[in-house]
Formats: structure tokens, C-alpha cells, sequence
């Protein structure tokens, strides 16, 4: 070993000869890894085609696709087969990182594009070998400063938020059914009178009906009564055992136990060909797990049907109707017309308005700013005086948050390529979104799933710490590969000298050849490829085979 870089050869340790992986298992330290998981497969194949003849044990491969650099190392060879170990490494541009990536670019882009003459790395521990496809993600980044801050695009979001609800209420649960609860309203019966035994064995339930049920439809305290009578709906979802006692308690429970009115909108008439939704069994009184009964109504409802929790929203019949207002009929009425509802449109347009206006009353806001735009889109939100309402609704808090960041691509999309001019293209770009696309966060287990799977498109949102805003495009696409040999004895003299510093030097720090990057030997790449704890790969695969015949 050099002396002081003095050629002086002195007793040193014995140096390991051969490098076998401690525990060929699996593992990953970074959410990048989910990429090198996505490209294994791929990766394999084409080894497995077009380089066996290199496939040699204690040999070393170097590739590179796009920004991925994947170091494979060969363990074990025999005949028609080998046994490699893959290792992804980071993805992060440091500089010393760079500088030897740009390097192997370089390799491969003079070995495989235009003919040159001259060869300017005759010199370097990398030989090209092989250029193939594979396919893996085309991953671009793209500023959106002046897009997203854009008065325009601020202003086309707060319609399309609106048509992304009506899409997803309309899709997600086409048997929306229900009667809707207002904040503030009463009674318009006494609760205590009717629960009062009949004392007359004939009684006259159409009229009892027609006074306490919601065909009296009550508006705010003050406010006038609606003439038009729904009992027949009513009588036509309780079930009749031929005992009138029995049928009189059923309707009691149904609707006296409940402290306020149930109102519903007489403007909007209901669809005639819906189906209507299943009833639902009343409440057990004095029951000592109500508040649990409550939270978990979610998974009790019928798939398809809004949850009877929705329904009591925390907002007055006054401000559903202004919000209402906000919404333009024509539009609205255009969606109902294309999407599967199967339901009441009142109940949509009323839980519609409900979750507008639970992002209008959070710290977030739905077209205040750009960054309250990034913030709202990561799900960061305070939702006020609705937070016990979106709390204990998990499902309907999902649901403004989708619709919400769809809102977000779809507004970012017509601000580049065009508006969506017709109710037709606008529904189209929400299926594809649905069918092709995964929009949500770096870093979530759903984000790292998708891309482990490789078939959907991915969006993503984010704001630096420079305030740039930008957004992160994952293609699934077909991409050149680059493959190399890489020198053993280069790697095997590195990787020695890594043992030297962590066994003996007691040097444990991660970056101790981070400062000195070698763009002939390649110094901070192989650290990196090197096996835990000497180095520090984001993914490795663990032992796996490969058929070479």
C-alpha cells in the first residue's frame, strides 16, 4: 500500500480476495427505491438477452437509464445461469454525484450515438458493452411559477373543484338517497307528544303522516311551511307486519326521536327513476356506544349510497342556497345529465355544497393563492368550524381532497393546452384521469405503489424552499439502457480500502468520499454501490437468477 504517496510497500492487513453480499436480502433506505423496484423485472430480462456472454462470477455492470444508475454485481455463475445482486443508487444530484454521472453519460453517449474518431476515456475503468430498451418512467419536472399563480388558472379552479365533486358524488355513490339536516333547524312537532302510545286502536296514520313528516317540509325557525306532501314516499319505505302498533313504533323511531327537522329543497324535483336507497334501522336509545355507532356508519352504508353521517351538514339552508347560487344551473344540470346518477339530485347538489363550502371556511381556502393551493393539495388543511364534520368522515374528507387536486391537474391542463369547451371533454379527461393517472404526493405508500406497478401515469405538486412551484410528470414510456463492464480490480481496491477505514480507521461517516469524486475510477459511485455498512445503496435486490440459454 502507498506510503505518504510514496511507492513503499509496508505489512498491511490481509485484504479480502472476494466480495460475497452479507444476507442476500432485500431492502430499501429511500422512497427512490420504488423506481429500481419497477425496473427490476425489465432489467433482468435484458441482461438475461443480450449480455450472458458477461454474465461472469466476480465480474461488475454499471447501467444507466435516464437518471437511474443501477450496479449489478455477478456472485456465482455456472452453466446457464447466474446469480447477480442488484443495487439502485441515489437519485439525488449532489455535486460529486454529478460529476461522475456526467461522466458515464459522456461514455455512453460518445460509445452509442454519433461516430467519433477519437475515443476521450480510452483510459477509464468503464468498457460500454450494450445499448437496449426497457421500459420504466419518463420522469419530468416542470416549474410552474406563472402558471399556478396565473389569475386565470386561479379562477378556473374554483369551477372545476366544483365539477370534480359533482363527478365523484355522482360516480362514487350513484344511489345517493337521502334527506339532508341543516344547522340551526327545529322541529315542527313535538317529540315528547308523539311518543305517546296510541290510546284509540284505530288511528289515523295519513294524517299523524302528513303532520310530522318531512312532507311538511319546515324551513329555518320563522320561515314558511312547504305545501308539497311527500307521504306516500314516506309510507312506501316502512314495512307493514299487520300490527298497527307495531307499525305506529316504527314510525316513531324513525323520525320523532330526531331532535331537528329533517329539511329537503322542493326547487330541485327528484329523479322519478332512481332507485330509492335501503332504509336504515333506527338509532338504539340510550345506547353507550353511540359516538362509535356514529364513526362507523361509513362502513355500514350501502355501497353506492351516501352515508347518512354526509347528510348532516354543518351549514344553514341560507348558505347552501347562496352557494348554490354560485354554481351555474346550466352546467350543473349538464354533468347530472351525463354522469350515472341513480339518486336524488338534491341530496348531490346539497352535499355538493356542503364540501365547497368546508374548503371556502378552512385556513386553506379554495382560490385564494398559489401557495394555499399547494398547501390545500398536500391535504395540510384546517377545515374550522367543520372539522368535527370532515373528522369523523374519513371517507368525505378523501373525497374533497381528490377532487380537489384533480381539480388542480385539470386546471393546470387547460391553462397550458386549452380549456375543456364541452361537458363531453371534460368527462372524458376525468375518466382518463381515473383510469390512467395516480394524482397525489411524493412519498405516499399509494405514490410508491403506483410506481412499483408501472402502468399508471403519476402528477404530483410541490413548492421549494425558494417558492418555485413545480410539478413532477411520471410516463411509463420505453427507454434507451447503457450497460458497461466495470474493472473488478478497480472495484475490489476500493472496496478494500472502504474496509480499511470503517474496521480499522473507525471512519463511519457516510460521506467520507463524497469530497472526492474521481471521474476516471468512478471513487463515489463504487462507495456507493458497495455493501452496508461500507456503503449506502437506496435499494438492493437480494440475490437473483438469471438464465443465460
Amino acid at each position: 500500500m502507498p506510503l505518504f504517496t510514496l511507492p513503499v510497500f509496508c505489512i498491511s492487513y490481509p485484504r479480502p480476495g472476494k466480495f460475497w453480499p452479507d444476507a442476500a436480502a432485500a431492502y430499501s433506505s429511500s422512497r427512490d427505491a420504488a423506481f429500481y423496484k419497477q425496473i427490476l423485472p425489465h432489467y433482468l430480462a435484458a441482461l438475461s438477452t443480450s449480455l450472458t456472454d458477461f454474465l461472469k462470477s466476480g465480474s461488475f455492470l454499471l447501467s444507466r437509464v435516464e437518471n437511474l444508475l443501477i450496479f449489478s454485481h455477478v456472485v456465482e455463475s455456472g452453466f446457464g445461469y447466474a446469480s447477480l445482486v442488484i443495487k439502485g443508487l441515489e437519485l439525488q444530484e449532489t455535486s460529486c454525484h454529478t460529476e461522475e454521472v456526467n461522466v458515464v453519460k459522456d461514455i455512453f453517449d460518445q460509445s452509442f450515438g454519433e461516430s467519433n474518431c477519437l475515443n476521450d476515456y480510452f483510459m477509464h475503468m468503464l468498457q460500454p458493452l450494450a445499448k437496449s430498451n426497457i421500459r420504466t418512467y419518463s420522469d419530468a419536472k416542470n416549474v410552474l411559477t406563472g402558471v399556478l399563480d396565473c389569475p386565470a388558472c386561479i379562477e378556473r379552479l374554483d369551477l372545476n373543484y366544483r365539477r370534480c365533486l359533482l363527478y365523484f358524488l355522482c360516480t362514487k355513490y350513484p344511489h345517493c338517497a337521502g334527506s339532508v339536516e341543516f344547522e340551526g333547524s327545529v322541529t315542527a312537532w313535538d317529540t315528547a307528544t308523539a311518543h305517546k302510545p296510541p290510546n284509540k286502536p284505530a288511528f289515523d296514520f295519513t294524517g299523524f303522516i302528513t303532520q310530522a313528516t318531512p312532507g311538511a317540509i319546515v324551513e329555518d325557525a320563522g320561515s314558511a311551511t312547504c305545501s308539497k306532501n311527500r307521504s306516500d314516499d314516506f309510507l312506501d319505505n316502512l314495512s307493514f307486519n299487520g300490527s298497527e302498533e307495531s307499525w305506529f313504533e316504527q314510525v316513531l323511531s324513525n323520525k320523532a326521536a330526531k331532535e331537528r327537522e329533517i329539511i329537503t329543497d322542493p326547487e330541485i324535483e327528484n329523479v322519478g327513476s332512481a332507485p330509492r336507497s335501503a332504509p336504515r334501522s333506527a338509532p338504539r336509545s340510550g345506547s353507550a356506544g353511540a359516538d362509535s355507532d356514529e364513526s362507523s356508519r361509513d362502513e355500514q352504508t350501502q355501497e353506492g349510497t351516501v352515508p347518512a353521517a354526509w347528510l348532516k351538514v354543518p351549514f344553514t339552508r341560507a348558505e347552501l342556497d347562496q352557494e348554490r347560487a354560485n354554481f351555474p344551473a346550466p352546467i350543473s344540470r349538464s354533468l347530472l345529465d351525463k354522469l350515472p346518477l341513480k339518486g336524488e339530485e338534491e341530496t348531490v347538489l346539497c352535499v355538493l355544497g356542503a364540501a365547497f363550502l368546508a374548503m371556502q371556511h378552512s385556513n386553506s381556502g379554495v382560490n385564494k393563492s398559489a401557495k394555499q393551493i399547494v398547501k390545500s393539495y398536500s391535504g395540510n388543511i384546517y377545515f374550522g368550524r367543520c372539522k368535527d364534520w370532515i373528522g369523523n368522515n374519513l371517507e368525505l374528507k378523501k373525497l374533497i381532497i381528490t377532487s380537489y387536486r384533480y381539480a388542480v391537474k385539470l386546471s393546470v391542463d387547460e391553462t397550458i393546452f386549452g380549456e375543456r369547451e364541452t361537458v363531453e371533454e371534460f368527462v372524458e379527461s376525468m375518466r382518463e384521469y381515473e383510469e390512467k393517472w395516480y394524482i397525489g404526493l411524493e412519498g405516499e405508500t399509494e405514490w410508491e405503489r403506483t410506481v412499483e406497478g408501472g402502468e399508471k401515469s403519476l402528477f404530483s405538486l410541490s413548492l421549494n424552499e425558494e417558492g418555485m412551484y413545480s410539478s413532477r410528470t411520471l410516463t411509463p414510456t420505453s427507454l434507451p439502457l447503457y450497460t458497461g463492464l466495470v474493472n473488478p480490480e478497480c472495484v475490489r481496491a476500493i472496496w478494500s480500502a472502504l474496509s480499511l477505514e470503517l474496521l480499522y480507521l473507525t471512519n463511519d461517516d457516510e460521506e467520507r468520499y463524497s469530497i472526492q469524486a474521481h471521474p476516471n475510477i468512478l471513487r463515489n459511485i463504487l462507495t456507493q454501490a458497495a455493501d452496508p455498512p461500507l456503503g449506502y445503496p437506496v435499494f438492493s435486490s437480494g440475490e437473483k437468477r438469471v438464465y443465460t440459454f
